[in-house]
């Protein structure tokens, strides 16, 4: 290329300069406040959830470790156009604030807090366009290890994490001359019996070392290759130093020295575990850091950025897309923040519910009420109920005028109930089909088999994801969240004796699910 075309290049690009990018810092910091203002409860229940569990503890640092990110990108920042994508992004925004109403309305937490990536990525792509939003998808990702969903795949490791750290906390016994014997996942010692259970599996931890080393792989080292061996190499040191953990544990109860299993200070308590994690991967980052500058290995383009010293022109205005991202997060958070779907009382008191229904006369009351608690209802009756000759069933109606954030029909302890139900349906006089859900328990005490049922503003649903949905709909476009659960249960002594006591509650709910509607609310 001649010396001209070099100079008629160069005529077409705007040297770097810090004043350039302004409008984009103070549009950003703008922008900034309403997303907070929108997302200022789920922000807070995530820290409280950080906080109350050891799972997600270090979700406390993954704002600011994505805000760091962000920082590191700033020459590529820099040279990056700016050619905002209203379409696009309206469309992907819109999405996202949709989302957070539709969690919010349905008390669906996690689904307000994925909503958080995908409003940060039609908001990046409204204002600033894809190149923009490519040079942050991975800032913008990585915000997904805040958010509380993760044990949902780490659940299955738990078992075999277990094994392993029994067996090979045994065979590290077993080398420094301590006599052990292990059953299951119990290590017997002379002294102690130490347990691997599952909070003792380190599955609890590896997630935060994962969380952890791959942002400083990607930041320390140059190769794909290089940055999987890193991440790698933390989980593998974490796993080993829970046996190693188990391991010392025995090792200090044998000395004699600490009174507690955990050893002195409570030192090897869990976080030993990602502690270890931690040192492995800063010191293996170190490591290969050193073999890349010796290799004189080229850093990639996604970390350099442009080193050109010139900026390419930027177009379009951002004025107005920001504007118009940040009405709609204001509005959104207006919504949520500010507006609370009025309560809707049961028309009929529960205590005049008859106490004979068909063939069948209740008592208030039942022996074991603990199933029971987990619904935490606005309103409830609990009943026995009896026909003969001796069949008995429990009768529980719980009604909550309106559903909020931790006083829903389905929680996290009312959905195990879920994980463990068939679906089944019942034939009631009128000629509706009844869709419930059913439930064996089988006890060393006594055995159950239960049906329920929700009534979500008078429409009868079983399953869970339904009666979610049904209530969003009906908080976004009436007003209003109220619902209830409607659940019966036998008891029965044998396997043999389980046809029968299903028998018996189906019929019951034929008798019981018309009349439980007309204390409920409807349309």
């Amino acid at each position: 290329m001649s010396r001209d075309s070099n100079l008629a290049a160069d005529s077409h690009t705007v040297p770097r300069s810090p004043a350039a990018s302004r409008p984009v810092v103070l549009w950003a910091g703008l922008l900034g406040a309403p997303l907070l203002f929108c997302y200022a409860e789920v922000l807070r229940n995530l820290a409280s959830q950080w906080w109350a569990s050891t799972f997600y503890s270090y979700g406390f640092l993954i704002p600011g470790i994505s805000a760091y990110l962000v920082w590191a990108r700033r020459d590529r920042l820099r040279s990056t156009p700016v050619r905002p994508k209203p379409r696009v992004g309206s469309i992907v925004l819109a999405c996202g604030l949709a989302t957070l109403l539709v969690g919010h309305a349905a008390g669906v937490s996690l689904i307000e807090d994925l909503s958080i990536v995908v409003v940060l990525s039609g908001g990046v792509l409204l204002v600033l366009g894809t190149a923009y939003f490519r040079a942050l998808l991975f800032p913008i990702g990585y915000l997904l290890f805040m958010i509380p969903v993760w044990d949902v795949f780490t659940t299955r490791l738990h078992p075999p994490l277990q094994m392993f750290a029994a067996k090979l906390g045994l065979s590290m016994l077993e080398a420094v001359g301590i006599p052990a014997a292990r059953e299951g996942t119990r290590l017997l010692l002379p002294h102690i019996t130490l347990q691997v259970a599952q909070a003792c599996s380190g599955v609890n931890f590896l997630l935060a070392v994962i969380a952890i080393g791959i942002p400083l792989a990607y930041l320390t080292l140059r190769t794909w290759t290089r940055r999987v061996l890193l991440v790698t190499f933390g989980v593998a040191v974490s796993i080993l130093s829970n046996s190693f953990r188990i391991a010392l544990i025995g090792i200090l109860n044998q000395a004699g020295v600490g009174g507690d299993i955990h050893g002195p200070f409570h030192i090897l308590q869990g976080m030993f575990v990602s502690v270890i994690g931690y040192i492995a991967l800063f010191a293996g980052a170190a490591v290969l850091a050193r073999t890349e500058r010796r290799s004189g290995e080229a850093m990639p383009k996604a970390i350099a950025g442009s080193r050109s010293g010139t900026m390419p022109q930027r177009h379009g205005s951002i004025a107005m897309p920001a504007v118009a991202v940040c009405s709609a997060l204001l509005l959104a958070g207006g919504y949520v923040n500010l507006y609370r779907p009025a309560p809707v009382p049961p028309p009929r008191a529960l205590g005049e519910f008859p106490h004979v229904v068909g063939n069948w006369v209740g008592k208030d009351g039942a022996p074991d009420d603990s199933m029971y608690r987990s619904f935490a209802a606005d309103y409830s009756i609990l009943r026995t109920y009896r026909r003969e000759p001796r069949e008995e069933v429990l009768f529980y109606l719980g009604y909550d005028s309106i559903q909020r954030q931790g006083r829903e029909l389905i929680n996290g302890k009312s959905g195990l109930w879920q994980d463990r139900a068939s679906p089944r349906t019942i034939s009631l006089a009128t000629g509706a089909a009844l869709r419930v859900n059913q439930v064996v328990q089988e006890r060393d005490d006594t055995n159950h088999v239960v049906l329920f049922w929700f009534d979500v503003n008078g429409r009868l649903v079983a399953d869970r994801y339904s009666a979610k949905l049904h209530t969003a709909w009906n908080a976004l476009r009436r007003g209003r969240a109220n619902g209830a659960v409607v659940l019966v249960a036998a008891d029965y002594a044998r396997r043999e004796d389980l046809p029968r006591a299903i028998a018996s509650l189906e019929s019951f709910a034929r008798e019981i699910a018309p009349a439980a509607q007309g204390y409920l609310a409807t349309p």
